[in-house]
């Protein structure tokens, strides 16, 4: 009995753990979303009551992740009917848009693999009204990955799954696994859309004599990306020699990158710089397939390289201390050692 309970505990601060790297990523690009809390569903402790919805944790616009609340608070529907939309996301498990409080809102719910709702994501677009496009784009893919990395993790707690691993740094296992399991099944899913693009699609990118500032800035991203010491070289920076390099081995580079790997030497300040050239909206709005989806994979890809350098350092042990003592500075000669 207690090993279940242990079991679901820990399978609930795991999840907590996939929606901070999902809505950590969404709010880097998303300008719309103004904030995210995020509720678990809990019984009421009453014979025949509803559910409750307890307040795990809210995202912290100065660091762009979430803050798990120390004491959180639990919502009774009967005592806020203002935020019934959120026991209606988990009722029908199905996501929906409102306005409450003056700001439109949008609640997604987080399920089991059985379809159930756990728990649900509130996320406040402020009262500018609704995401754009591309936002609610990146809010779809999201929660198809949140839902495929909850699934995931829940079946192999239970046994009925064996843990699959698609990058190196996932060989740690534990926690460290769990902080990426978001962002590898966005990687693996935009991989997947790569290798459905036909050499149509490409074809089309090579075909511009003069590219859209936005073509040439994601091309040169990707192949900064899978050759960091090209930088600064006519190979990326001249759309001449830049479109050479779209070919089926370029494709098949990207479909086997692994962010995480320690022989991958990239420059992630470089990389970050590339990438904050190029508005997300800009992306979407020229229409390109292609563009679309390697801008995506540059994106997590660098995420990725984050977290891993992140459980890198984190597994470095701390300087001991007799490596932080400082020596006493030396003394100055006596006179009787002067004069010897």
């Amino acid at each position: 009995m207690f090993s279940l309970a242990f079991q679901h505990v820990l399978s609930l601060k795991n999840i907590l753990c996939i929606v901070d790297s999902a809505t950590s990523w969404l709010y880097s690009r998303a300008p719309s979303v103004r904030s995210v809390t995020t509720y678990l569903m809990e019984p009421a402790g009453e014979t025949g009551s509803d559910y409750t919805l307890r307040k795990m944790m809210v995202l912290d616009s100065q660091t762009g992740h979430s803050r798990l609340l120390s004491s959180p608070a639990s919502l009774r529907r009967r005592d806020h009917l203002f935020r019934d939309y959120l026991f209606k996301c988990c009722d029908s498990s199905e996501a929906l848009s409102c306005v409450a409080y003056g700001e439109q809102r949008v609640a997604v719910p987080l399920r089991d693999p059985g379809g159930r709702a756990l728990g649900v994501v509130d996320l406040s677009c402020g009262q500018q009204g609704a995401l754009r496009p591309h936002e609610r784009r990146d809010l779809q893919g999201m929660v198809r990955m949140v839902q495929a990395a909850c699934c995931q993790l829940l079946r192999e707690t239970s046994g009925l799954a064996r843990p699959s691993r698609l990058l190196e740094a996932e060989g740690a296992g534990g926690e460290e696994r769990v902080a990426l399991l978001f962002l590898r099944f966005m990687l693996e899913d935009l991989r997947g859309c790569v290798r459905r693009l036909d050499h149509q699609s490409f074809a089309e990118l090579k075909s511009y004599k003069d590219p859209p500032p936005v073509v040439h800035q994601v091309l040169r991203a990707v192949l900064l990306m899978l050759h960091p010491h090209w930088e600064e070289t006519p190979e990326i920076d001249r759309w001449s020699q830049c479109r050479l390099k779209v070919n089926s081995d370029l494709v098949r580079k990207v479909l086997h990158f692994d962010p995480t790997a320690r022989s991958v030497q990239v420059e992630r300040e470089d990389l970050e710089a590339c990438l904050a050239g190029i508005p997300r909206g800009e992306v979407w709005k020229h229409g390109s397939l292609p563009a679309e989806h390697l801008y995506n994979w540059v994106s997590v890809c660098l995420s990725l390289l984050e977290q891993a350098e992140k459980l890198r350092q984190s597994r470095e042990p701390a300087p001991s201390n007799s490596d932080t003592l400082q020596k006493d500075p030396p003394r100055p000669p006596t006179k009787q050692q002067e004069g010897t």
